[in-house]
C-alpha cells in the first residue's frame, strides 16, 4: 500500500468519525426550557380568595399565615386545601396558550365562565381567573386571567381543587 492510499483511508476515516460525532450530538434530547408559572405572584402576597361556581360561593382569608374560610359562615373547608389551590395557581405552568385574543372565549366556555376565582393581593389590583370548560380529552381546563387576553389550558388538578373546596358549600 502506498502512502497516498493510506492518507486517503485516514481522511475517509476522519470524515466519517466527524459525521458520526455530529449525528450523535444532534440526536441527544435537548433539555426542556423552564416555563414560568401561570401566576407570577408570591404565595404570601395573596391575602384573600373568592370562589364562585354555579351559585356556590366561598370567601377565604389568610390569617396569621393560615387560610380560613369566612363565607359561608360555618363552612369547614380545610386551610391546607385552600393553600394547595393557591400554591397550584402560583407554581404550576400552563399546559398551553390556546388563544391570544379575547374574541375566542366563546369557543372555550368562558362566556359566561363555569367558575371564577378572585385573588386579592397585598399590593396591586386583584386578579380574576375565569375557568371555562374541560378540553376534549378532559385532561385540562381552559382559563383566562383578568390581566391578559390569552386563553390558557391548565392542568385538571385546579378543577379538582375547586370541586373539593365547594363540595360542602350549598348553592345560594
Amino acid at each position: 500500500m502506498t502512502w497516498k492510499r493510506a492518507a486517503l483511508y485516514w481522511l475517509g476515516f476522519l470524515a466519517l468519525a466527524a459525521y458520526y460525532r455530529v449525528a450523535i450530538d444532534s440526536d441527544r434530547p435537548q433539555p426542556l426550557a423552564s416555563r414560568r408559572p401561570f401566576l407570577e405572584i408570591a404565595t404570601d402576597q395573596i391575602t384573600a380568595l373568592d370562589v364562585d361556581r354555579r351559585g356556590q360561593r366561598l370567601h377565604a382569608e389568610r390569617v396569621d399565615g393560615s387560610w380560613r374560610a369566612t363565607t359561608p359562615a360555618g363552612s369547614a373547608v380545610p386551610s391546607d386545601l385552600i393553600g394547595a389551590l393557591v400554591d397550584s395557581l402560583t407554581s404550576i405552568p400552563d399546559v398551553e396558550v390556546v388563544a391570544e385574543t379575547v374574541a375566542a372565549t366563546d369557543d372555550f366556555g368562558l362566556q359566561p365562565p363555569a367558575a371564577t376565582i378572585t385573588l386579592a393581593r397585598a399590593q396591586g389590583a386583584p386578579i380574576v381567573i375565569d375557568f371555562g370548560q374541560l378540553n376534549p380529552t378532559s385532561t385540562a381546563v381552559y382559563a383566562r386571567r383578568s390581566d391578559s387576553p390569552r386563553v390558557y389550558l391548565l392542568g385538571r388538578n385546579l378543577d379538582y381543587y375547586l370541586d373539593l373546596l365547594l363540595s360542602g358549600v350549598e348553592a345560594r
